[in-house]
């Protein structure tokens, strides 16, 4: 039956103990104990009453789960609370929270509308801003004003594109060299200062550059007004 005989006189187990109950107890090294070398407290009928004990003394909230690792004994220890008297009174079990309901979809998309609405107030400035833990007044995006400046400059026999990125991801570039081919695509740039590496028409030419932003692979905003420069 794997069970372990008690000599009542000598107060100790015949046999030792494999398993050690509780790390932190020298008489839980004690192989030979019985009830943590103390029999005149304890019974342990099934040989686990120890998992209750300890959920008792040291984490009430574990005491479900030393009742299911003891359902024999515990029944015993209750029975005998009088010979546990030092523990105190038997805690109740604690009443745990209700879990709390699952955040809809699009939490992030209402979280942007509602800063949005705070900045767009005729009352909110920056100071408020800090407050909130919010982006000031002046970094507020609004997709559909988003136009690039651009700005143009000659360096090295070539056009330099020059623009400010803000929030966008990147840029697309348009061009048209005044050859009756009207507006061609020229690139998208992550990084301002493009390099038109066209070369220059023998004769002076202007071309006409024109830009949108990009976020997250899509056009946004307005196309930037045209930036000319005669070439030759």
């Amino acid at each position: 039956m794997n069970g372990r005989l008690y000599d009542p006189v000598l107060g100790r187990m015949l046999s030792a103990d494999n398993y050690v109950q509780n790390a932190t107890n020298t008489q839980c090294f004690n192989r030979y104990s019985y009830c943590v070398n103390n029999p005149l407290r304890y019974t342990d009928p099934s040989g686990e009453i120890i998992f209750t004990l300890l959920a008792l003394v040291f984490c009430p909230p574990l005491i479900p789960l030393g009742i299911a690792m003891d359902a024999g004994s515990i029944a015993n220890t209750l029975q005998n609370a009088g010979h546990i008297h030092h523990l105190g009174a038997i805690p109740a079990l604690p009443t745990l929270p209700v879990a709390p309901t699952a955040v809809s979809a699009g939490i992030f998309d209402r979280m942007r509308l509602l800063v949005q609405r705070i900045k767009n107030h005729s009352n909110y400035n920056e100071a408020m801003g800090h407050d909130l833990n919010i982006i000031g007044s002046d970094e507020a995006l609004d997709r559909v004003a988003m136009k690039p400046t651009l700005e143009i400059v000659i360096s090295g026999g070539e056009p330099i594109i020059k623009w400010k990125k803000g929030h966008a991801d990147a840029i697309r570039l348009e061009v048209d060299r005044s050859d009756n081919q009207g507006w061609q695509f020229l690139a998208i740039n992550t990084i301002s200062g493009f390099h038109d590496k066209q070369a220059f028409p023998a004769t002076p030419t202007t071309w006409k550059y024109r830009a949108i932003y990009i976020i997250a692979d899509e056009p946004v905003g307005q196309m930037s007004d045209e930036a000319k420069i005669t070439v030759s």
